[in-house]
């Protein structure tokens, strides 16, 4: 739905998968609430949010309602965040359950023509000095996001260390 409100609005997607009684929670949230941003542009992470993000996956491979199922860790804000997560995957899960997993790291465009069953969304933006973050509402923008949101078969997580009060109103 979230593509359909910010991508297509006047020509709606049409879900091509049914789903039964006993399916994952479509969407899940995560505030991280001692996020922040460290460096800028593509050298942007968020320690605290990847190692949120770490610690779910590593929780998901162990809970039964995630056998077999695909996982991909898609981030908002440049590839230093995805490559600090993949670090912290290999350690904590290994390259096997990696493989196994299908894992992939990376931005939106990554992710092109590629769903998983499980997207671990990082937004990887946060406050700093007591600042909102940063407006963002360019079309390209609209267009990672909308890939972004429409890779997840199953489930995505959203990670986070913004509220509502740290985005400007008009943000994507």
């Amino acid at each position: 739905q979230i593509s359909n409100n910010q991508s297509y609005s006047t020509e709606p997607l049409i879900p091509l998968r049914q789903y039964g009684a006993n399916r994952l929670e479509p969407l899940r949230a995560v505030f991280v609430k001692d996020g922040y941003r460290k460096g800028s542009s593509d050298d942007t992470e968020n320690p605290p949010e990847a190692e949120a993000i770490v610690a779910q996956i590593a929780e998901c491979c162990e809970d039964p309602a995630y056998k077999g199922k695909t996982f991909g860790v898609i981030c908002l804000m440049g590839s230093r965040q995805a490559e600090l997560i993949e670090s912290l995957l290999i350690k904590e899960i290994g390259a096997a359950e990696i493989e196994n997993r299908r894992i992939i790291c990376g931005r939106p465009y990554d992710f092109q023509g590629g769903e998983r069953n499980v997207i671990f969304l990082s937004m990887t933006d946060a406050p700093q000095d007591g600042q909102p973050c940063r407006m963002i509402r360019d079309a390209d923008t609209q267009r990672r996001f909308n890939v972004a949101a429409s890779r997840a078969q199953d489930q995505l997580w959203l990670f986070h260390s913004v509220t509502l009060n740290d985005l400007r109103s008009e943000c994507l």
